[in-house]
């Protein structure tokens, strides 16, 4: 399989795109089992607790891929898919594919939205942004986002470096669905929601253009650029 193997392969279909916030619960994962979803970062960690398992994965912060590199090599059954860029730091991974990244320089100003990822995919902030423009690149009509809470506390513990992109350290972060998300000692790069909010308008503007529903079905949380939806509802009415 290449890259351009996943071109309009959910053509019209309804997709579900998971984040790793502290609302991602077990049972709605559960749900999921026969749907097409995408997943990120450490959601291996739920592997434990559920049957599900994403159709497909992915990571694009370069510290989470090389500090989870090993349980990232072992995940199997999925399809992989990862940034140009992850090669810069070193960081090469078996049976998976690679596209361009667009990492252009434009904050405040929105960053793109591409539906063609054999062209690149846009760097706006968080990997969901990802996720949503490969959603689109595959034809997915309705996108469906779970566990996405949109907020994010940093303990005064924290240690943090200097720089444009602030890296922190330190130990009782909680803001995952996961107790043991983050390990002690970790390095980790400090969320900026309010790029991410403009990302994520500049998404709802490119759906609405071209026919496509983004949902917000997590539960609670503060992401108000999406209507919201009750997950229990999408299969009720099946």
């Amino acid at each position: 399989m290449d890259l351009h193997d996943l071109k309009d392969r959910h053509l019209s279909e309804r997709v579900f795109i998971i984040g790793n916030g502290p609302s991602l619960r077990m049972e709605d994962l559960d749900m999921l089992v026969h749907e097409t979803s995408f997943a990120c970062n450490k959601i291996y960690l739920a592997f434990e607790s559920t049957a599900w398992r994403p159709t497909y994965y992915t990571v694009e912060d370069h510290l989470v891929a090389q500090q989870s590199r090993e349980e990232i090599e072992r995940l199997d059954g999925v399809v992989k898919f990862f940034p140009h860029t992850l090669v810069l730091h070193g960081l090469h991974f078996s049976n998976a594919l690679e596209y361009p990244f667009i990492w252009k320089d434009v904050y405040p100003e929105a960053p793109g939205f591409s539906s063609d990822a054999d062209a690149g995919l846009h760097w706006g902030s968080t990997v969901v942004y990802t996720m949503m423009q490969m959603a689109c690149y595959m034809g997915a009509k309705e996108i469906y986002l779970l566990g996405v809470d949109f907020s994010f506390s940093i303990p005064e513990s924290c240690a943090e470096s200097s720089g444009k992109f602030k890296v922190y350290i330190c130990e009782g972060e909680r803001n995952h669905f996961h107790p043991d998300y983050r390990k002690a000692g970790e390095q980790w790069h400090q969320p900026n929601l309010d790029y991410q909010k403009v990302s994520f308008l500049a998404a709802r503007k490119f759906a609405e253009e071209n026919g496509i529903g983004i949902y917000n079905a997590t539960r609670g949380g503060n992401l108000d650029v999406f209507p919201r939806v009750r997950l229990q509802d999408l299969f009720d009415r099946l």
